[in-house]
Formats: C-alpha cells, structure tokens, sequence
C-alpha cells in the first residue's frame, strides 16, 4: 500500500502518450503511443494492421487532460508487410536520400515516431526495427516499399538516418476504427472520478486484518500461508470490491486508511481456492 495524491492517482491509474521515456529498442511501443496521439488529436483514426488493436484497459493523458480509447475492426484488406531498420550510426549510407516531408503521408506516419528516438547502444547495422504494413492501395505510393530490398536516407530536422527496408510479403490486413473521447479536463478531475468509483474504507477491521494491513504500509506484506486469517479476512474484502484493475488473481484497488489516501496491490493468486 502506497499513500498517493490526485497527481500521483491519475499518473498511477493512466497510460502515456510520450515517447521520450521510451528506448529505441521499444519501437513497437513508440509506433503505437503515435498511432494514440494521432487519434486524440483527430478525435477518431482508421488504422490498417497486421497485428492485434491498441486495447487499452486505462485511458491515456495528452497534454494534461485523460482520454479513453475505443475500437471497432470495419474492414480487412490484402496488403503487404515488412520490416524496417534504422542505423543511427552508419558511416556511409547508401541510396537515394529523401526528406521526411516529401514523403507520401503513409510512409510519414510509420516512421516518424521512430525518428529520433536514440538507442542506448550503438552497434554495426540497424539498432532499431519497426514492423510496417500497406494496404495494396497505399502500398503502391509508398516512397519506402519502392525500395524494399534495399536502402535509403531520410532527412528530419537536420539528422540523417540510414533506413534498410526488407523484402515485402503478403498480409491480411485489419482496418480499426478508433476513437477518442475526453474523461477528465485534468488529474485532478480525474483522480476526483476514481474516488467516486473506486474507494472504500479499511474499517471496522479485526486485529489481525489490522496488523497486516500496518505491515503493509508504504511496503508489502506477504502471507506465508493460507492459514493467515487476517490476510484472508482483508482477501474476502477486496474481492468484493471493484478494483482499478482486477482479475481473478488480484488487482490494484483505491482504500482510504487512517485519513489518507491509498493505491493497494492485492495479489491473492493460489491463495484463494474457488473449488
């Protein structure tokens, strides 16, 4: 159990939208947290993937204010995949070199959120990898896939980078529509919101539930067996709540103790015999 305020609330229960706490070798996180700010910015986006959706359970804080996310497949397409790598450190790049401006709008979207973002080691070659996927419509404009098997430079904001474009191969496509609806002006709101929906009191308890919940405080407790009758009395409490996120092995719930606030992780997992 960790004591927190509404800033620390809305931070704990939200998902970022920035990329700079993210290492290059995260691409994958970057292109999505792009695909994110685009939607919020725009309010709704089609997405065209090879993968799975942007699923997210929390919603995400752009610029102060907290949004969640929606989604619905409307569509699937053939189209083409593959991989491109960045070399942040070539000496000698070679092929046609292109700014990032004057690149069609697809091209544009799948590797800007990756430009920039430096590794934390550099090595011979690409040290970043991002998976990109065309519809046969968009595919046929790409200024990237026209030189798939090969390689190209790309110029964004006076820093070259060495690009390798794989070989393409065939894909089904998803199309997803996403949208973005905006939750909370602000943390506060937002935090404001949780508490409505999610606290509750740590009262009326027995010495035992009393003693590990004091144990637990800005710390962890650990039950060293299913005999613990004060962690199994707290269990049955928490099971009955709704948590922040909650599955049939725990959660993250919001009680009020002592006349503070907490954010209380409750991991019950083999503990609990539903049988």
């Amino acid at each position: 159990m960790e004591s927190v305020d509404d800033a620390e609330l809305a931070d704990r229960a939200s998902h970022e939208v920035d990329t700079s706490d993210l290492p290059a070798e995260a691409s994958e996180q970057v292109r999505r947290r792009g695909i994110v700010r685009r939607v919020i910015e725009n309010g709704s986006l089609n997405v065209t993937t090879p993968g799975p959706p942007i699923d997210a359970e929390l919603p995400y804080e752009y610029r102060g204010a907290y949004y969640d996310l929606s989604h619905e497949q409307i569509d699937t397409r053939s189209g083409v995949k593959t991989e491109i790598g960045i070399d942040h450190n070539a000496t000698d790049p070679a092929g046609p070199v292109v700014a990032l401006a004057d690149l069609p709008a697809a091209d544009r979207e799948k590797i800007e959120p990756v430009l920039g973002i430096g590794p934390q080691t550099y090595r011979p070659g690409p040290e970043v990898g991002t998976h990109v996927a065309y519809s046969d419509h968009t595919a046929a404009d790409s200024t990237l896939l026209a030189h798939a098997g090969g390689s190209m430079v790309v110029v964004h904001e006076g820093e070259e980078y060495a690009l390798t474009i794989e070989e393409t191969s065939e894909a089904t496509l998803d199309v997803y529509r996403y949208e973005a609806t905006k939750r909370a002006e602000n943390a506060a709101s937002y935090a404001e919101q949780l508490q409505s929906e999610y606290a509750f009191s740590l009262s009326g308890m027995s010495n035992e539930e009393a003693s590990v919940v004091e144990d637990a405080l800005d710390g962890s407790y650990y039950a060293e067996s299913t005999d613990d009758d004060g962690f199994a009395a707290l269990v049955e409490r928490f099971r009955d709540r709704d948590g922040i996120r909650k599955d049939e092995y725990g959660g993250d719930f919001l009680v009020r103790y002592d006349g503070r606030l907490y954010w209380a992780e409750m991991d019950y997992g083999a503990f609990v015999d539903d049988s």
